[in-house]
């Protein structure tokens, strides 16, 4: 019989931390800001996050060990199940999605992340996206959690590897959504099921595309929301 590890948990993941009011924001492309209005929300994989940060999910594995009090059977043994934890990619079964707690826009996280200033920001609260989505679809836990930064972040837990993130990215003053996909479909992303009147609290238009404020407000307008949820950025208003 072929024995497998299916997940760890880690009970500080279910300790909110987070009071439902917390601001958060996401600076997105275009693509994405039309897939939410879709109703959908990409949560991307661990493994594909390493691309933009070498250390994302930086977990010393050897540290992940069964609790041999908890063992209800004798088979596999505690070395095996041991040595099954310690050689599969976790990353691959963890998906999140990642906002800022600043309401102050941040040039850095225009240009990163929402293609140069010629995307969008979604403001939100963390209650707001907690309810938007579809218990119906997923309804797997979905963890939010302030992200730690600290130079060293080599990770004994779970918690801390999906939570803990070098000083460099410090800027992006991040809260994380994370939650647990049991089996690896081979993609980097993952779709989860909205109900995005329920998530959009405000948009806000990047700085480069001012112009578009018109089509996008029609955009909007045609997707069922409110219009008047459609800004200019802060960078563009206060030179007018």
């Amino acid at each position: 019989m072929s024995w497998q590890v299916e997940r760890i948990d880690d009970p500080k993941l279910g300790i909110n931390e987070l009071d439902d009011s917390t601001f958060i924001c996401r600076y997105i492309d275009l693509p994405e800001f039309l897939s939410i209005l879709n109703n959908k929300l990409k949560f991307t994989s661990l493994s594909k996050l390493r691309e933009h940060d070498a250390y994302e999910f930086n977990l010393e594995a050897s540290s992940l060990i069964v609790d041999e009090t908890k063992r209800t059977e004798n088979i596999p043994s505690t070395e095996e199940i041991n040595e099954l934890i310690k050689n599969k990619e976790w990353s691959k079964n963890w998906f999140c999605l990642c906002f800022c707690s600043s309401e102050i826009e941040n040039m850095a996280l225009w240009k990163i992340f929402a293609s140069m200033g010629r995307g969008i920001r979604i403001d939100t609260d963390v209650g707001s996206l907690r309810r938007c989505i579809r218990k119906d679809y997923w309804p797997p836990a979905i963890y939010a959690h302030q992200v730690k930064y600290e130079y060293k972040n080599t990770s004994s837990s779970v918690y801390d590897a999906i939570y803990t993130k070098r000083k460099e990215f410090e800027y992006e003053s991040e809260i994380r959504f994370s939650t647990f996909v049991p089996y690896h479909h081979e993609n980097s992303f993952h779709i989860i099921p909205i109900k995005s009147e329920e998530l959009i609290n405000k948009i806000i238009i990047g700085p480069q595309i001012y112009w578009a404020y018109a089509d996008i407000v029609s955009i909007v307008k045609k997707s069922g929301f409110n219009p008047s949820l459609v800004n200019q950025s802060q960078y563009i208003t206060d030179r007018e």
